[in-house]
């Protein structure tokens, strides 16, 4: 993917990221080495750990999001609230809430997995939101057929 990126040393960060509404420049987020320590973005509880505007194309590489909480009357995605496009390489998106749904991710755009999502339900709200208009690509046959409502995958 060409566009900007910014690799990232292995280690625990706390931030809450939003990507827009500025220029819609591809970016990519990433650990500095394969097989070194973790890198975390932690949201501390305050707000979405990745907000995705539309018209803006993110990757993530070998990351974890967690500790992320959407407020209940937003959309939800206490990990990623996508209304761009989303690519997850590896990534881990993992104890974060939200109030009404998609816990872990709230998709409105176009969300690219390369493996299963399984992020954790623990206040028994669905872990991934996916809402009827967006697309989901992905050769896991668990998620795509679900597409038009929440999901706990």
């Amino acid at each position: 993917m060409s566009g900007d990126t910014i690799t990232i040393a292995p280690g625990t960060y706390t931030e809450n990221l939003v990507v827009g509404p500025a220029t819609a420049t591809p970016l990519t987020l990433r650990k500095a080495v394969a097989g070194s320590g973790d890198v975390i973005v932690d949201g501390n509880a305050i707000n979405s750990v990745l907000r995705i505007a539309s018209a803006h194309t993110v990757e993530l590489l070998d990351l974890t999001l967690r500790n992320g909480k959407a407020p209940v009357e937003s959309f939800g995605g206490g990990g990623i609230l996508n209304q761009g496009t989303l690519r997850l390489r590896r990534a881990r998106v993992t104890a974060n809430t939200a109030g009404l749904r998609g816990g872990g991710i709230a998709n409105i755009g176009t969300l690219e997995l390369d493996q299963r999502v399984t992020p954790a339900r623990a206040t028994g709200v669905p872990a991934v939101l996916v809402r009827a208009f967006t697309q989901v690509v992905t050769a896991d046959p668990l998620v795509a057929p679900r597409r038009g409502r929440c999901v706990g995958v």
